[in-house]
């Protein structure tokens, strides 16, 4: 899963963050990471707070069924 969304700001250039929910490599657990939109050397956090991974995976799929009706 590779979901996209936008939420502000660099703290570099002042520009919006990317939001991604990924899985990772080895482990396949899932977990969040905000890069800056404008250059990923930027500004690079991952969160992976289980609770608050799953609150935001279910987020993106509601928002995702309700675009599709």
């Amino acid at each position: 899963m590779n979901n996209t969304n936008s939420i502000p700001c660099c703290p570099i250039c002042s520009n919006t963050l990317s939001l991604r929910v990924a899985t990772g490599r080895k482990s396949g657990k899932p977990f969040i990471m905000l890069m800056c939109s404008v250059d990923g050397r930027h500004f690079r956090g991952f969160i992976c707070d289980r609770n608050y991974v799953r609150q935001v995976m279910e987020q993106v799929e509601a928002k995702q069924s309700k675009e599709k009706k």
